[in-house]
């Protein structure tokens, strides 16, 4: 099998096994992308098991003697590990999967692992370096697509156009060519993309017009998945009873559930602990941009509307960003106020009348604003300091708002955005939570903002180790292996001993959110969290440097083989800032936990 790029390399080794050369250029990433398009055949040299021998039935004790034995037999341990699963890489993934005891999982969790990590091996990792381009991405609501589907078999989602041929998407000039020819129980269906910005993989049969280009559109993750990520992901909506409930009831009978069942929905109940397996899983591909694009906004612009905003505003905008059909924001950080939140300075001045505040302002580095219809953004309502923020649900249709998209080192396909407000007028209805009330609600969301950039900082610390020991079990010099130096094997158990400190200490913090009311939690654990985010953060950077320096030039070059460790690099700034600085929050850390300890009685 050769790819597009090695077609002249391909014909100096024609009839050879070219195996050796292959793997000094690619790694296994590219032969997902184009194994389904370019493999011919497949030689099985490997001789097969030999299947055991059938066991002679023993003989059934009686029911005296099993009883008996019962109440002999010493008491069983129910969190028995369990098997071994992914690569096992020492240390490449959690222990747990290793087989290693742990109290924090069940069946459940396991489920979860290898239904998300199927569709991330399939659908997302082999594309993920084309979606993560600058110049690939589309511009918002301008892409249509056309995807084969069985149309009876699909329970179609509300952004999608009607199944039974109600015309193109809005936004779409048409669904250009058509393609191949269809196939019974078949339909070419053009569908937005709406939600997803410009995450998803090409179909490479026939081209889509669009109002952008004549370029083929991409072919986003399904909508659907939407809501069951938002329900895993995001414990505000995890705790109404009635979203859970709609949730498990859209996704039980759709397309969806047969190909990303999910199924224990239905029987156990969903926790933080889920939360931490399916952000871990998406981070896999290791793409910073790829994981904001998909949950970024959502994770810290909607808890805020679900927990705070008046119930009429939540039932008009919340059905929308569950159906995918549109995206929220958090809009806080300002040029001149970053972690410093209690002193911005975008200003939200009441009208005489009491129905509108008028904003005037502008937000930095938002990440998703290039699409979101709806901003939670963080206003000055009243005094100087913490106790004049508030909060506000700002509609892009409002006018006087306006946004542009940043160029930043990293996190390419994140939609970071620079906000202008000026003169947005906004009904009081908008106002989530109190007036003057909002950094309270502002420091709650940053619990949970932090955690999901721990896990993912965590994952990609994982991607650049297991990265590296691929790469430096195959690389040759001086006449033997990378892994072979004591050099490298040292850079890899600094890297191993820091991803593993800071994930147990991820994984106590994580169940002691599921055990603790939200309360309790947001009181005992804002500094654990805030010294984690530092950790993390110190974690990623020097994992990524380590690994940088293991793949030598080739961790330099954009794609290949160091493709991910050179992405991730760009990538380490964007987490080591945003949700606080490393500084504010090892600062935060100690002043916090004093605080809350003396509160329960420290003695000094």
């Amino acid at each position: 099998m050769t790819t597009p790029a090695a077609r002249r390399s391909s014909k100096r080794v024609a009839g050879k096994d070219a195996s050796k050369q292959f793997w000094k250029y690619h790694n296994e990433g590219i032969l997902k992308k184009y194994q389904a398009k370019l493999q011919v055949g497949s030689l099985d040299s490997k001789p097969k098991p030999v299947e055991p021998a059938p066991v002679a039935a023993a003989p059934q004790p009686t029911k005296a003697v099993v009883k008996k034995a019962a109440q002999e037999a010493a008491p069983v341990d129910e969190s028995e590990p369990f098997d071994p699963y992914g690569s096992l890489i020492p240390f490449a993934d959690p222990s747990w999967y290793q087989s290693f005891h742990s109290p924090y999982y069940n069946e459940t969790h396991v489920a979860l692992r290898n239904e998300v990590r199927k569709w991330v091996d399939e659908e997302i990792e082999p594309f993920v370096s084309e979606w993560t381009r600058p110049s690939s991405q589309p511009a918002w609501r301008q892409v249509s697509y056309c995807c084969r589907v069985d149309v009876e078999s699909v329970n179609w989602p509300s952004a999608c156009p009607d199944a039974a041929g109600a015309g193109p998407a809005p936004h779409a000039e048409s669904a250009g060519p058509a393609g191949p020819a269809s196939v019974p129980g078949e339909r070419l269906v053009p569908v937005r993309t709406i939600g997803w910005g410009n995450m998803g993989k090409k179909n490479p049969n026939w081209r889509t017009r669009t109002l952008v280009s004549q370029e083929q559109g991409p072919h986003p993750p399904c909508q659907e998945r939407l809501p069951l990520l938002l329900l895993l992901l995001f414990p505000a909506i995890r705790k109404s009873a009635n979203l859970h409930d709609a949730i498990v009831d859209r996704s039980a009978d759709s397309a969806l559930n047969r190909s990303y069942p999910l199924s224990f929905l239905h029987k156990a109940s969903v926790g933080s602990v889920h939360e931490l397996i399916l952000t871990d899983e998406l981070s896999r591909p290791g793409s910073g941009g790829f994981v904001w694009n998909i949950i970024g906004g959502f994770g810290i612009g909607c808890p805020p509307l679900v927990k705070f905003g008046q119930k009429a505003l939540v039932d008009r905008i919340l059905p929308g960003i569950l159906a995918g059909d549109e995206r929220i924001c958090l809009a806080i950080t300002e040029p001149d106020a970053g972690s410093d939140v209690a002193n911005l300075s975008c200003e939200a001045k009441l009208t005489e009348d009491g129905k509108h505040f008028i904003v005037n302002g502008e937000k930095k580095w938002i990440t998703n604003g290039k699409w979101a219809r709806y901003f939670t953004t963080a206003v000055r309502t009243g005094e100087p300091g913490m106790n004049g923020v508030s909060l506000l649900l700002i509609e892009r249709d409002f006018p006087g708002v306006t946004t542009r998209q940043m160029d930043c080192q990293g996190v390419w396909s994140s939609g970071t955005t620079y906000i202008t407000f000026e003169d947005v007028k906004v009904p009081v209805e908008n106002l989530l939570g109190k007036k003057d009330r909002g950094f309270r609600a502002i420091m709650t969301n940053f619990n949970h903002e932090r955690i999901g950039i721990i896990i993912q900082c965590l994952r990609f610390s994982r991607v650049c180790y297991s990265e590296s020991v691929s790469y430096a079990s195959k690389r040759r010099t001086f006449g033997k292996k990378l892994i072979e130096h004591p050099v490298i094997r040292l850079k890899l158990a600094h890297m191993a001993r820091q991803i593993e400190a800071s994930y147990n200490w991820l994984e106590n913090l994580m169940f002691q959110c599921q055990k603790m009311g939200e309360t309790e939690a947001m009181l005992k654990l804002g500094g654990a969290i805030a010294g984690l985010k530092a950790q993390s953060t110190v974690t990623f950077e020097f994992c990524a440097r380590e690994a940088s320096q293991i793949f030598g030039g080739l961790s330099y070059s954009r794609g290949g083989q160091g493709g991910k460790v050179e992405r991730l690099y760009r990538d380490v700034r964007a987490y080591a800032i945003p949700g606080g600085s490393e500084e504010i929050m090892l600062d935060l850390s100690i002043r916090q936990s004093m605080r809350v300890n003396k509160a329960l009685g420290m003695k000094l």
